[in-house]
């Protein structure tokens, strides 16, 4: 879980170096990276979720992830997330 959280830590930073350096590497970030921050928000552990629901947060803020993106990969989760038979602090986290 250590090692997950860390990395959540950085995705942001990653994210924005592949931004950067989108012609080098056009779809790094949403082919590699953004599968693992969705992973992430149903980890079992409380701070990997955490982190990476700030790194989400982050992502969305600084308007690194396309809405394409968005729409195909984060909200499915997020629905899934909050569904009736989730976990009530993992539909809070959600919603949040």
């Amino acid at each position: 879980p250590t090692v997950r959280a860390e990395l959540m830590e950085q995705v942001p930073h990653i994210a924005l170096f592949c931004q950067e350096n989108r012609p080098s590497i056009p779809y790094a970030f949403s082919k590699f990276l953004l599968p693992i921050v969705v992973r992430y928000l149903a980890d079992q552990n409380n701070q990997v979720r955490k982190t990476s629901q700030a790194a989400l947060l982050a992502l969305l803020e600084q308007e690194l992830i396309e809405r394409f993106d968005v729409e195909t990969k984060v909200c499915p989760v997020l629905i899934e997330l909050t569904a009736p038979d989730s976990n009530d602090d993992v539909k809070t986290e959600a919603v949040a």
